[in-house]
C-alpha cells in the first residue's frame, strides 16, 4: 500500500540504521479500458492477454507501430515474467520487436493482483530498409531462464494482428 514506512538495519546485534521510505502503490485497474479490442489469449494458466490497441493496420520504412496490451492476471506469480511483442513475416523474418517487463519495467507480474489488469505500451520500429509485405504481430511472455508461456493449445505466442508494410 502507499505510505510511508522504516526500513532497519542491523547486523549481528550492531543497529546500522534507520531510513524512511515513501512507497507509492501503483494504481490498480480492474477491467480493459475503454477502446481496446477484446481478446481472451491465457498464457500459461497465470495471465491472459484481455484487450489491445494498434496505432496503425499498415506503415511505411522509419515509422513506428505503436501497440498497447491490457494483461489480466490470472494467478499469484512468483516469476516476474518479460513480454515480446514481435512484428515478422509468416515465414518467420523478424522485422521489428520490443522486449521487456511490462509497463515499461513498472509492473513486474510477480507484483499484480489476480484479477488485476495492467495497461502495457510498447513500440514497433519498422526498419528504414523494411521489406513491403503483411506481417504478423505476434506475442507472449517469457520467464528469466527464457522459456516462453504456454498458450492452452500449446503455442509459445498468438497473433493479435497484421500490419501490412508499404
Amino acid at each position: 500500500e502507499t505510505g510511508t514506512y522504516t526500513l532497519s538495519l542491523a547486523l549481528a546485534g550492531c543497529d546500522l540504521g534507520s531510513w524512511a521510505l515513501n512507497v507509492k502503490a501503483p494504481a490498480r485497474v480492474w477491467r480493459v479500458p475503454q477502446g481496446f479490442t477484446r481478446a481472451d489469449f491465457e498464457l500459461g494458466q497465470v495471465v491472459a492477454l484481455s484487450g489491445y490497441m494498434i496505432s496503425a493496420d499498415s506503415a511505411g520504412p522509419g515509422d513506428t507501430v505503436a501497440v498497447t496490451l491490457a494483461w489480466e492476471g490470472l494467478a499469484e506469480m512468483t516469476t516476474s515474467y518479460r513480454v515480446f511483442l514481435h512484428l515478422a513475416a509468416t515465414d518467420g523474418h523478424l522485422l521489428a520487436q520490443d522486449d521487456g517487463e511490462p509497463a515499461e519495467w513498472t509492473r513486474p507480474t510477480t507484483g499484480w493482483a489476480v484479477g488485476e489488469v495492467v495497461v502495457d505500451p510498447r513500440a514497433l520500429p519498422i526498419p528504414a530498409d523494411a521489406r513491403a509485405g503483411v506481417y504478423e504481430v505476434r506475442l507472449g511472455m517469457y520467464g528469466p531462464d527464457g522459456v516462453r508461456l504456454l498458450a492452452p493449445g500449446g503455442q509459445d505466442s498468438v497473433v493479435i494482428a497484421f500490419v501490412r508494410v508499404e
